[in-house]
């Protein structure tokens, strides 16, 4: 600019200060409309910002902007943001090694105790610090009733159900939230009475078929009996259990109370572990485990059916491998419904394996690894039947068959089973041979997989048991497969007859 005059004008019912500006030259100036034209006045030299680079985020040390005061080791942080080769979100949890603030204090390098299981896109990650472990539950405080010392074996029954349990450090993986009472002193809860002395403040839970439960005192022979007393008996417990609790991600936003301080919560991962309550049938499938271990692990399938027994596991088998110098146990484990367990599951799982077996024989407990098939098959109704109605029947039929939570590791599939499976449902009358069709992956719900072309279909659909993979580098145990008919993954023709 060669020249700044303040200057004023009035036109058209209008006036205002104005700023009259000469260019130091008149190259250009002709091709601006005076109207649409902006002057910017004042520019100065701006350094360009970092740019993110796109290598995939991987390992164990992460570099992020300071906060003070610095996290200490032994946090649980978690991560969310996009894994680096699909775009999904992603969302884990770590534990802090050590915390360094690097120098000029606006950066802090953070290293974790374990590597990373997924690789992230560094762009939009964010690490969050102040987190705590949850589980579902609401605490309830009640007066179970008034002790008296003349009865023996005094019960009482908690006002609501059903009773939450968390887990623990015990052979099934399990214990009640619940604290009993008596005249302001806390009982202990034994697994039978009959191993208690006459002094022992203890008392047992017994489960109804309808999930409530009866707390038991002692006679004062096994057991102690409570003081006599005007509702001296108290109890704190939670209740909520199971598929209840398993909330997606972000879906908790409020706090029953909110301590102070605290302006918001959110969960960003979805719930784990999780298990329902024991039903009948599980039950009488469960019930020998215990009998057949004694809580011990010795052979190969004791292994397998401690895994079964514990709190939180669905799916579990255990195969025994040679690794080139010596035989292993390798683990595989699945959750309820066949979901992916939690790195604190398996670990806790483990060290409950460890306290009951020979140490003589190495032991790998492994995540299962879950594979996936589709189904394509034209199916012919009978008119009688609505044709939607019999596809969705068949549907079902198919999932309660081969879905992930009724399905057992290592099994393969062939098409006579499916076959078997549709033609036993109402409403069918004929189809072809089903094909079945590998599926790599399964997208995010409510999206379904798209399944490949019939050349791809196999004759039977395998999956592996535990095994030592010689190729790895270094070489390493591989779980067991759960094969799976995917959700949604099944597509349906039409025959005429």
């Amino acid at each position: 600019m060669s020249d700044v005059v303040l200057d004023g004008a009035a036109k058209w019912t209008l006036s205002g200060p104005t700023t009259v500006v000469t260019p130091d030259t008149e190259t250009g100036i002709s091709v601006f409309d005076r109207q649409r034209t902006s002057v910017l006045c004042g520019s100065v030299l701006l350094a360009g910002g970092e740019q993110p680079d796109d290598l995939a985020l991987t390992g164990r040390t992460l570099v992020v902007a300071a906060c003070d005061p610095p996290p200490l080791a032994g946090r649980r942080v978690v991560l969310r943001g996009l894994e680096h080769t699909t775009g999904a979100p992603a969302v884990e949890t770590a534990t802090l090694q050590s915390c360094v603030v690097d120098a000029g204090g606006a950066t802090m390098t953070l290293t974790l105790t374990a590597d990373l299981t997924r690789a992230y896109s560094r762009r939009g990650l964010v690490v969050l610090a102040n987190v705590c472990l949850a589980t579902h539950g609401e605490t309830v405080a009640q007066v179970l009733g008034s002790g008296d010392a003349r009865a023996g074996f005094a019960t009482f029954r908690p006002r609501r159900a059903p009773l939450t349990h968390v887990r623990a450090t015990t052979p099934d993986g399990e214990q009640a939230a619940l604290v009993v009472r008596v005249d302001g002193v806390a009982w202990t809860e034994i697994a039978a009475l009959e191993d208690a002395g006459p002094q022992d403040r203890v008392y047992a839970l017994h489960a109804d078929e309808d999930g409530a439960v009866r707390i038991v005192l002692g006679d004062g022979v096994h057991g102690a009996r409570p003081a006599s007393g005007q509702e001296n008996v108290t109890a704190t417990y939670r209740v909520g259990i199971g598929a209840a609790g398993a909330v997606d991600a972000g879906q908790l936003s409020l706090l029953p109370r909110r301590p102070f301080g605290v302006k918001a919560v959110t969960n960003p991962a979805p719930a784990q572990d999780w298990a329902d309550a024991e039903t009948i049938e599980q039950a009488r499938t469960n019930a020998p485990l215990r009998v057949r271990t004694l809580d011990r692990a010795v052979s190969v399938a004791d292994h397998e059916d401690v895994a079964r027994g514990y709190a939180g596991i669905g799916p579990a088998r255990a195969d025994l491998v040679w690794d080139g110098r010596a035989h292993r146990v390798v683990l595989s484990v699945l959750g309820s419904e066949a979901t992916t367990p939690s790195n604190d599951l398996v670990a806790a799982l483990r060290a409950a394996l460890v306290a009951v077996r020979d140490p003589g024989t190495a032991l790998e407990v492994l995540p299962g690894a879950q594979t996936w098939f589709g189904v394509r098959v034209e199916v012919a109704h009978d008119p009688a039947f609505e044709r939607d109605a019999v596809l969705a029947a068949v549907a079902d039929a198919l999932a309660a068959g081969f879905g992930a939570p009724v399905r057992p590791f290592a099994t393969s599939v062939s098409p006579a089973a499916v076959l078997v499976a549709i033609r036993g449902v109402p409403g069918v009358a004929a189809c072809t041979m089903p094909r079945l069709l590998p599926v790599a992956s399964l997208p995010a719900l409510p999206e379904v997989p798209v399944l490949p072309p019939d050349s791809a279909a196999l004759a039977v659909v395998p999956a592996l048991p535990g095994r030592w993979d010689v190729a790895a580098v270094p070489a390493a145990a591989l779980p067991a497969e759960l094969l799976a008919l995917g959700p949604g993954a099944i597509e349906f023709g039409e025959v005429l007859l």
